[in-house]
This record gives C-alpha cells, sequence and structure tokens, in this order.
C-alpha cells in the first residue's frame, strides 16, 4: 500500500530510540534488507550511529549487525 514503508521506517525507528533510552538490544536488528548481505538499511546505522551505538570506529556494519543481533537473541533467551 502506498506509504507502507514510510510507516514501517518510522516504527522502526521509533522502537530504535526507545530501546536506546532503555538499554535494551534493537529489536529493529531483526528487520534487514532482502539482499545478499540480509543486513539492515543504511537509515538504522544513521540512527545507531545518532543514538550512538552504531559501528565503533574499528567496526564495520557488519560486526555492529551481528554483536546487536547477539544481545537480541541472548535477551529474549532470557
Amino acid at each position: 500500500a502506498p506509504g507502507s514503508i514510510a510507516k514501517v521506517t518510522r516504527a522502526l525507528e521509533t522502537t530504535m530510540r526507545e530501546d536506546a533510552t532503555a538499554d535494551r538490544p534493537f529489536i529493529a536488528a531483526r528487520a534487514v534488507n532482502r539482499g545478499r548481505d540480509k543486513l539492515p538499511g543504511k537509515g538504522y546505522f544513521d540512527l545507531a550511529r545518532a543514538l550512538s551505538r552504531g559501528p565503533r570506529p574499528d567496526e564495520d556494519e557488519v560486526e555492529c549487525h551481528a554483536q546487536e543481533l547477539r544481545r537480541l537473541n541472548e535477551a529474549l533467551a532470557k
């Protein structure tokens, strides 16, 4: 439907802000593109950086995403 991607994007951004405030792993890390790399889109990493949870200078996006997924899986297993 028209505008549905924008709505989902806003919802994911909202959850990222809430998760960052509550010091929880990003549930939005589960929303990945269908491409070969299976990573979230650029906006995810841009917002993660703005929330001080993006890739560190010595870390790439793949490593950052993998770490966030590990944190999320550990939190969900509790």
